[in-house]
């Protein structure tokens, strides 16, 4: 896709913003561009377990180097912060904590734990050379938070915030300088507590963030420890999914964080990408208190492309974070705000019609049914017609081949809804109008078109498609504009005769698949 500068001027125009971003924000997109390039991302199982490229493959951590990301081009780091050699044991001791590690279960993490401990007991002991020859290192202190982060155990992310914290301290002891955690340990403790269902669990990813940035300094700024991208992106998402009121606020304040340490240090790790932005832009647009989220989410979305056309390929626009855009001003309501979602759902059609074979950018059913349900919450009289305008563009692709803008519940619903609020504001404007306007045939066709959207989804859900299965909000909106028309009684029995023909539908497939009405062979 050829993302140009004439795509961010549409959506300069749109948000009603500068086309780029000011002065004093220049520099760090300048310096993304220019690190984008030269560095390459550490390596990582999983994304958290901590395993060193070189781990498995020597014996000798003091005469063992390798490339640090981070440094320059001239110049080297080691891996751990210990000189001790690393013998066969512990590898193959720690290759069998990952591969345990890797498991989604309430069991494993438990057991990871225990054989960790029981080593580094006998390691403590000095019975390591003796013995089993196994001394556990940040590796396999790593594996065993890992386990946690991914157990579906009850207070897991407790449990995996306790080894790291023991780590912490041994280190901190003097006394076993292979425990110090690195950055991957870190990332695996925050990863547990993004996954936490308790209530502080957010709150507890950006402590953590707080408290690596502090290790750091106190470990001596070691590379193996330096912020990256996934440790912020852990406590950016699970920041934007708290649904706090201020929650988006403080997602962003992490990603200006973020942004500052790139641009005032050696971090180039700490790079946002399409995934970030995303969040914090699905954030504003279900954080109902704040007024101006909408323009914060296209703000964002326009942060997010400029920083793609200079060549920061990880802030690639994607339709994911469109949508989340669009349900932005979806949700703020209001005429203008639709007008907005509809303008950016051109821009999405431009991106795609751009380049055929490139599909990042392309509107699908979520696309079109946002803009049909911003329409609907713009309590505008055409609401209606402009939801069956959309609808019948949906039709349209579909019909030309298009994947995924084929009309779904979703589609009608919303349409259903603009039609019915299009309704209250007709209502509403026959009762203060002075000359008793009269809207009672407008009223009557919109009620008529929010019928017949109801019988083509069913229809279409009793011809077998499962995402036309209309739902309680479908029937109840169907009734109600019925109702603004005074006829209440009509809207309840067609809206369920509607239902039960579905349900026999559904009854009589069932029927059939079980085997029902078949002979029997006596």
């Amino acid at each position: 896709m050829k993302f140009n500068a004439s795509h961010v001027l549409a959506l300069s125009i749109i948000c009603g913003v500068e086309s780029f971003a000011p002065a004093h924000q220049r520099q760090p997109i300048a310096t993304y561009v220019r690190c984008s390039h030269e560095v390459e991302p550490p390596a990582q199982i999983d994304g958290a377990a901590g395993i060193e490229p070189s781990a498995a493959d020597t014996n000798t951590l003091s005469s063992t180097k390798v490339k640090d990301a981070t440094a320059p081009d001239d110049s080297e780091g080691t891996i751990f912060a210990s000189k001790r050699s690393i013998s066969p044991e512990t590898i193959h001791f720690n290759n069998k904590l990952v591969t345990q590690s890797q498991k989604f279960d309430n069991k494993s993490a438990a057991t990871v734990e225990e054989r960790l401990w029981k080593a580094v007991d006998n390691a403590l002991a000095g019975e390591d050379a003796e013995d089993t020859g196994i001394r556990p290192n940040v590796v396999s202190f790593t594996a065993a938070v890992n386990a946690w982060a991914r157990s579906t155990q009850p207070h897991a992310a407790q449990r995996a915030e306790k080894i790291l914290k023991r780590a912490i301290e041994l280190w901190r002891s003097g006394e076993y300088p292979d425990a110090r955690p690195n950055s991957f340990t870190f990332n695996a403790c925050i990863t547990a507590w993004s996954r936490s269902r308790e209530k502080n669990a957010a709150d507890n990813c950006v402590r953590l963030l707080e408290e690596m940035n502090q290790f750091y300094d106190e470990a001596g700024r070691p590379a193996d420890l330096q912020p990256d991208a996934r440790c912020y992106n852990l406590a950016i998402n699970a920041v934007a999914r708290s649904r706090v009121p201020g929650c988006a606020d403080k997602a962003r304040g992490l990603l200006n964080q973020m942004e500052t340490l790139h641009d005032e240090g050696p971090f180039p790790d700490l790079v946002p990408d399409s995934l970030t932005f995303g969040a914090i832009i699905n954030s504003y647009a279900n954080d109902r208190s704040d007024q101006q989220a909408s323009q914060h989410a296209a703000a964002l979305m326009q942060q997010m492309e400029s920083m793609y056309q200079f060549g920061v390929s990880s802030c690639k626009p994607t339709t994911f974070v469109y949508n989340s855009c669009l349900n932005a001003f979806a949700k703020a309501g209001g005429s203008a705000n639709a007008e907005k979602a509809e303008l950016f759902l051109e821009v999405m059609e431009n991106l795609s019609n751009s380049v055929a074979e490139d599909d990042a950018i392309r509107p699908d059913s979520i696309s079109y049914s946002t803009v049909i349900n911003a329409y609907a919450n713009s309590n505008w009289i055409d609401a209606g017609e402009k939801a069956d305008a959309l609808i019948s563009k949906m039709k349209t692709l579909d019909a030309l081949g298009e994947d995924n803008v084929s009309c779904n519940a979703i589609s009608y619903t919303a349409a259903i809804k603009a039609h019915v609020n299009s309704m209250k504001v007709m209502t509403k404007e026959q009762d203060i109008s002075e000359a008793g306007k009269d809207n009672s045939h407008i009223l009557l066709q919109s009620r008529d078109r929010a019928w017949d959207l109801l019988v083509e989804c069913a229809l279409l859900r009793i011809a077998g498609d499962r995402q036309c299965q209309p739902s309680n909000v479908t029937y109840s909106l169907v009734r109600e504009a019925f109702q603004l028309t005074g006829d209440k009684q009509e809207g309840i029995q067609k809206a369920d005769a509607v239902r039960q023909r579905i349900e026999n539908n559904q009854g009589k497939k069932e029927y059939k698949k079980r085997g029902g009405g078949r002979s029997r062979a006596r």
